[in-house]
């Protein structure tokens, strides 16, 4: 397990998840180099928001056939592009509460990336996911707006 590096490349905003170093870490995941690992708060804490855990995030993935249309984030509270798009998310989750819509917000930072990585698509934080109505397979938004404009129109185009 490494420690994560993030930068802006030309064409996509985002946190790119990297390996960095050589970090020597207990069982637990304590860092024996000496040095200390911050603690960030959390974010996106708006009460239109549902928060899923992996397991939450494995059963969505097995439904063939939802009543709803699911609007995920895959995101990392350290990163500086999820926290720059955190009131615009909130603004969208307030917007879609009651509609049918469901907006959800997936740690995949730390114990999750690799699962992030391999079934959710993650390269990068923030990532959004939406997950139509009647397909099983999830729609990688593709792109670097994050406002809620953009993020509108896009979900309405895969309803």
């Amino acid at each position: 397990m490494g420690l994560f590096s993030f930068y802006e490349d030309g064409h996509q905003e985002c946190c790119r998840v990297r390996k960095k170093g050589n970090i020597k870490e207990d069982a637990k995941g304590n860092n024996l180099n000496g040095e200390s690992k911050a603690v960030v708060a959390d974010i996106f804490k708006s009460e239109s928001l549902v928060t899923l855990s992996r397991q939450g995030v494995e059963n969505l993935m097995k439904l063939d056939n939802r009543k709803d249309l699911w609007i995920v984030v895959l995101y990392a509270p350290w990163c500086p592009f999820c926290q720059a798009m955190e009131a615009s998310y909130a603004e969208l989750a307030d917007k879609l509460a009651g509609s049918g819509v469901k907006v959800v917000k997936f740690r995949a930072d730390g114990d999750q990336k690799e699962f992030a990585k391999q079934e959710l698509q993650l390269g990068s934080f923030p990532t959004i996911l939406v997950f139509p109505k009647n397909s099983s397979r999830p729609i990688k938004y593709p792109s670097e707006k994050r406002d809620v404009d953009s993020l509108t129109s896009f979900f309405n185009l895969v309803r």
